[in-house]
């Protein structure tokens, strides 16, 4: 028969080794993986070690000073696999102490033991608590976790993290049934072992799944990257086809332009000069301002708007290089002219224009279209008007999340003729790009 004191050693055991679990969320949520200095093996032991540690001075001692001691040294030493500064680490280790210890805290409080004493050994055997107040401690971890996800924009389907919640509050509620109701002791650590694994392997599976679903996302933009520069490959190719046609026939279009010169027909000669013109202008190209991710979205996507047959205005002026993630710059053009060309197409008065300008570490986008005079909206933002409103509705959304990473701001208005989109981004500024700012202005369609 298991004694009350030793059922409590072998629940307390079980659910401090899943305080080492806790810990290492927490640390992840705080230090970025590529900031780990040591090799995985070398991490999984640290924590191993810190969970030995920190549970033997508990049993050994038990005394809360002593506890507090080794929590507080054992958390600071393992941020030091991490490459961060002091201030960090040191931000880290008390943060996730007071997560851990607020729960213990809360714990001891609901379960009555309402005296604690600092310097003397405690005497606290609630084996419920000793639960619970791990599956509490992992249900900030997960919290504070998707907070950061949020903070940084991950796209996450909500009923992931709705699950991942589900199960911590879930356990905790099956546990009390089986602390309060079944005697059988044995059922019980079998009971705390599960409750352990289920939520380590459901907060695994979450992980997996959102890092799965972040390379999607990821391979959708690659895919679109590539098809933009596809394009200006073509482009480039087609206005070298042009130029190597034209300058095989130079000699013979000077000849004919003599003639009609030497024989007064200027208007013929005129006319002959804009017939080169256009055969020597034909792929629309947009934007050549030597940016080539820039030149490629913007010679791909502009396409679409001299389809509908509007004029396009485009006025670029970047350098060659830009301190800019392509994936952004996709999101954020690719959005703004498909946002354009769907308010296009339900208006017959169709103009756009398109200003880029880099400045003093700024680049700074206006883009200006006509539209119907329509603006659907919806809990007070603008929406989509399209049937897929799931699907569609979130262009807004991603052109400011990737403006927020740039600690810039997406900005739109109206008036009854024109929608106006401006999106400004702070990058590091550099003199060399400032000196070699390219400026072009282009005008493409019917007037």
């Amino acid at each position: 028969m298991i004694s009350d004191e030793l059922l409590y050693k072998i629940v307390y055991c079980i659910a401090y080794a899943f305080n080492g679990f806790i810990v290492y969320t927490f640390m992840s949520t705080f230090f970025d993986k590529q900031t780990l200095r040591v090799r995985k093996w070398v991490s999984y032991l640290c924590y191993v070690s810190y969970v030995l540690v920190t549970s033997f001075g508990y049993l050994i001692f038990n005394i809360a000073i002593i506890n507090l001691m080794t929590n507080v040294l054992g958390l600071a030493a393992l941020t030091f696999m991490y490459s961060a500064t002091l201030q960090k680490r040191f931000l880290a280790a008390l943060y996730t102490y007071i997560f851990l210890f607020t729960s213990e805290i809360a714990v001891y409080l609901l379960t009555g033991y309402n005296d604690i004493p600092i310097f003397e050994k405690g005497f606290y055997r609630d084996i419920y608590g000793a639960v619970i107040c791990r599956v509490l401690s992992f249900a900030a971890a997960v919290v504070l976790k998707n907070f950061k996800a949020m903070k940084n924009k991950e796209k996450v389907p909500a009923i992931l993290w709705v699950c991942t919640m589900f199960v911590p509050v879930s356990t905790m509620i099956l546990q009390t049934i089986v602390i309060y109701y079944i005697k059988n002791r044995y059922v019980l650590i079998l009971s705390v072992c599960v409750t352990v694994l289920l939520n380590v392997v459901s907060f695994m599976l979450y992980d997996a799944i959102k890092q799965m679903y972040a390379e999607i996302m990821k391979a959708a933009l690659v895919e679109q990257e590539k098809e933009h520069y596809y394009n200006q490959c073509r482009i480039m190719q087609s206005s070298a086809e042009n130029m190597r046609k034209f300058r095989h026939d130079i000699t013979n279009h000077l000849c004919s332009l003599h003639e009609m010169l030497e024989n007064g027909r200027y208007k013929n000669a005129d006319d002959y000069i804009q017939s080169l013109i256009k055969i020597n202008g034909s792929g629309s190209s947009y934007s050549n301002s030597g940016n080539v991710v820039i030149d490629s979205i913007l010679n791909y996507k502009l396409q679409r708007v001299a389809q509908l047959g509007c004029t396009v205005k485009a006025d670029i002026a970047l350098p060659a290089e830009l301190e800019l993630d392509p994936a952004d710059m996709t999101i954020i053009l690719s959005n703004l002219i498909d946002n354009a060309c769907e308010a296009l197409e339900k208006t017959d008065k169709r103009e756009y224009s398109l200003k880029i300008i880099y400045t003093k570490g700024r680049l700074m986008i206006h883009q200006q279209n006509s539209y119907s005079g329509k603006v659907k909206r919806s809990g007070g933002k603008i929406a989509t008007s399209k049937k897929d409103a799931e699907n569609h509705g979130l262009g807004l959304g991603n052109i400011k999340d990737a403006a927020m990473r740039y600690n810039g701001i997406f900005k739109t208005e109206y008036d009854d003729r024109y929608f106006y989109s401006s999106v400004l981004l702070y990058l590091s500024e550099s003199v060399e790009a400032e000196e070699n700012n390219i400026s072009q202005k282009v005008t493409i369609g019917t007037e």
